[in-house]
């Protein structure tokens, strides 16, 4: 028998503080800034005592140090809302990291389409 994938109850967690964080950035932030943020990833540590939250910037395909200054700033008011919003004894503490994949992704596409290769007949 192949080895079967188990789910983790920190990945469980994890998606539900995703779909929860990507309705509390749009309807409950004040600053207009975060509206540009969009959730990719939560990965939740083993113990649920910290959520690193994976975003990219709608506005920008690059690192945008402001929203990021501005999500940090706001990860406090977040997981309060996250408390009323999931069921859990313990919300984890929420990191902010911005995902490189998307960008790395682009960066490929670019890079590919550059090169000049031949087509099979």
């Amino acid at each position: 028998m192949g080895k079967q994938r188990t789910f983790h109850r920190s990945d469980r967690v994890g998606k539900h503080i995703l779909e929860s964080l990507s309705g509390l950035i749009m309807t409950e932030l004040r600053d207009p800034r975060a509206a540009s943020a969009q959730i990719t990833e939560v990965k939740v540590t083993g113990d649920i005592s910290i959520a690193t939250v994976y975003y990219v910037s709608l506005e920008s395909e690059e690192f945008d140090p402001e929203l990021q200054a501005v999500l940090a700033k706001a990860s406090r008011f977040l997981r309060g809302k996250l408390s009323q919003a999931i069921n859990l004894r313990h919300v984890p503490i929420l990191k902010f990291k911005y995902d490189e994949s998307l960008s790395t992704g682009r960066r490929m596409e670019r890079l590919l389409s550059t090169l000049d290769i031949p087509e099979e007949e």
